[in-house]
């Protein structure tokens, strides 16, 4: 019992004193306390804007940069497209910026339908119409020019069947069209 009163006591004398303490803090203390708690959330709010600013860079590079990189279709190929095959996809088209990825597509033995870059090509300028997509002539002349001709010069070194894609329309890059390319533009050079 003795023991049980003695540890009430230090208990009550502890809890008075960090009772007399608080309320003895001095606004000066106070003070100090949100100084150095502003000054840490300055801190996490510099890096926040710093990762923010990073985050930014790394994705313009992952945008810029991603024709570059292989990339795949785990779930295969859904458009039922041929494989093995050469794409022209156009990726962005905004009326000033035209962006169109020149891509192998195959399937590897895992399943995957693995996207082999073969170039880029970006071409900016105002007041141009989208590409209708609807309308196969138009989205097939829509090409670039020097891009159309490589992927008709590869389809018929490769042997494989070429087609121009964009979203869930796709149409066959057919052998005369790629002939009078070669035709049309050769003439005026």
């Amino acid at each position: 019992m003795a023991l049980c009163v003695k540890r009430f006591t230090v208990w009550l004398v502890k809890s008075k004193t960090i009772e007399r303490r608080d309320r003895e803090m001095s606004q000066e203390t106070i003070d100090k306390i949100v100084s150095r708690y502003e000054s840490m959330i300055e801190a996490l709010e510099d890096k926040c804007s710093e990762l923010k600013e990073r985050n930014q860079e790394l994705e313009w590079w992952a945008n810029t940069t991603a024709w570059c990189r292989p990339r795949t279709d785990p779930k295969g190929a859904e458009n039922n497209l041929p494989l093995p095959r050469l794409q022209m996809e156009l990726v962005e088209d905004d009326g000033y910026c035209r962006v169109w990825f020149y891509t192998m597509v195959y399937k590897h033995l895992g399943g995957n339908v693995f996207f082999i870059p073969m170039g880029q090509v970006e071409s900016t300028g105002g007041g141009r119409a989208k590409v209708n997509v609807a309308d196969p002539d138009k989205f097939l002349t829509a090409m670039p020019y020097r891009m159309g001709q490589d992927i008709a010069s590869d389809s018929d070194y490769f042997s494989m069947p070429a087609f121009a894609v964009s979203g869930d329309v796709s149409v066959l890059i057919p052998p005369e069209y790629r002939a009078s390319r070669y035709d049309k533009k050769e003439s005026h050079v």
